[in-house]
């Protein structure tokens, strides 16, 4: 999809594994104009997958203006995670 721009799957209890799979489906998606992805509340402590998590979707994506992840338990693994891909991002829209 191309077109979605806002993304709201808070308390849904998606789990770990779903947090990625999220990241993964937009990474893949090079046309992706998403602006706001909304996970806050939910039953992730880790989206960090080396090649599929959030480190390489927040190091390519070029639209992404809101991301919540509020109200979840992320380990120190997803954090650096999320820092490293931001970093080699120079690029980032991301407020």
């Amino acid at each position: 999809n191309t077109s979605l721009e806002k993304l709201d799957v808070s308390r849904n209890l998606l789990t770990c594994l779903g947090g990625v799979l999220i990241f993964s489906a937009f990474r893949q998606n090079r046309l992706t104009r998403i602006r706001s992805i909304n996970l806050s509340h939910n039953c992730i402590s880790d989206i960090h997958d080396e090649s599929s998590g959030i480190e390489p979707f927040l190091a390519r994506n070029r639209s992404l203006r809101i991301l919540n992840l509020e109200g979840n338990d992320l380990g120190d693994a997803s954090t650096q995670a999320l820092a490293d891909g931001l970093k080699k991002n120079e690029d980032t829209l991301l407020e």
